[in-house]
């Protein structure tokens, strides 16, 4: 049978004809769709999105889970209006909460993951780690976010606090607010990077955390790529913290750029600049913006590794008159009734 060879034009017209990657968008506004929706997007073959209405969302004794194994990805994003036509990107009105009796969140997945304006809290895990947060990425091709969250007042009995962070892919961990976790071996964050990942961590504020054992830290930069340096630390703070360090990693692997710590434990990598060691002047007790007289106010760099954060926790600018400030929270010409008023 003699084949007729279809004109290039059909053929284009084809191709075009096909349907595009597709993907999911869902406004949620409660704990139980919350939980449906992300059984969802583990296995629909789609990215995925989920928009969440301002609100406290109780895990109820069993953590949100997504465990996926298809390579596409999940946002997940609060500070919505009901309806989620526009959002205050200001994680402190949209609350995960484990209520003391589970961990609030486990992600697995081998495609990107990106968490934002949320806060994690009151997570207890029990003979593992991650009170309040898993994160594991297992390919490298997943990019893992966390940006502009508060992780606060979670507990682990085995290792650490807040959250472990485990991927294979790069990392972003940007303008977070890690305060009050506690743990034995590691009582905020946890951070493993893959054979080829950089980390990248800028404007983060870790304070008022614990480590309860011999010789805890509360930020733990662990490695599987050699390279020196493979993580890339800028504007944080990391301080009024209990344990025998604030941040601990491998010697010549953690490059530091303008970031305040009371004890690290290893070596910064070559190249490592303008870091200090300084009372940060907390604005009052409970709460982490900087006072007026905060010698980190605007002293922070605006080019850091990764790229400087567009906006602070709150969801202000990041930069303001030209600076940028140390920490999770830009001042800019705001007011605070906590420590700014006259």
């Amino acid at each position: 049978m003699k084949r007729t060879k279809l004109p290039a034009m059909v053929v284009i017209a084809a191709a075009l004809s096909c349907p595009p990657a597709t993907a999911a968008t869902w406004c949620v506004a409660s704990a139980g769709d919350l939980r449906a929706k992300l059984l969802v997007a583990a296995n629909n073959g789609e990215d995925d999105t989920i928009k969440l209405v301002r609100g406290t969302y109780l895990v109820a004794g069993n953590e949100f889970s997504f465990n996926s194994t298809q390579a596409f990805g999940l946002v997940v994003n609060g500070g919505f209006n009901p309806g989620c036509t526009s959002t205050n990107q200001d994680a402190r009105d949209t609350a995960l909460d484990g209520g003391g009796t589970s961990q609030v969140l486990n992600i697995t997945s081998p495609g990107s993951v990106a968490l934002r304006y949320l806060t994690i809290r009151n997570g207890l895990r029990s003979g593992s780690s991650g009170g309040g947060l898993q994160m594991l990425g297992s390919t490298a091709s997943s990019q893992l976010t966390l940006a502009f969250n508060i992780l606060r007042d979670n507990t682990s009995d085995y290792a650490v606090g807040a959250a472990i962070i485990d991927g294979e892919g790069e990392m972003h961990i940007n303008g977070n607010l890690v305060a009050g976790n506690r743990a034995p071996g590691n009582g905020g964050l946890y951070v493993y990077g893959g054979s080829t990942t950089n980390v990248y961590m800028t404007n983060n504020t870790f304070a008022g955390n614990t480590a309860s054992g011999g010789s805890g830290t509360i930020v733990f930069l662990n490695y599987r790529n050699p390279a020196a340096p493979s993580s890339f630390l800028a504007n944080n703070i990391f301080w009024s913290n209990t344990a025998s360090s604030d941040l601990s990693f491998y010697d010549g692997r953690s490059l530091l750029d303008h970031n305040d710590y009371a004890v690290i434990d290893g070596a910064p990598a070559a190249g490592s600049i303008a870091n200090t060691s300084v009372d940060p002047q907390f604005a009052g007790v409970g709460t982490f913006q900087l006072a007026r007289t905060s010698p980190l106010l605007g002293a922070g760099t605006l080019v850091p590794a990764g790229g400087l954060p567009g906006i602070d926790l709150e969801g202000h600018p990041r930069i303001w008159n030209g600076f940028v400030d140390f920490g999770a929270y830009e001042r800019g010409d705001r007011i605070f009734d906590d420590g700014f008023g006259p």
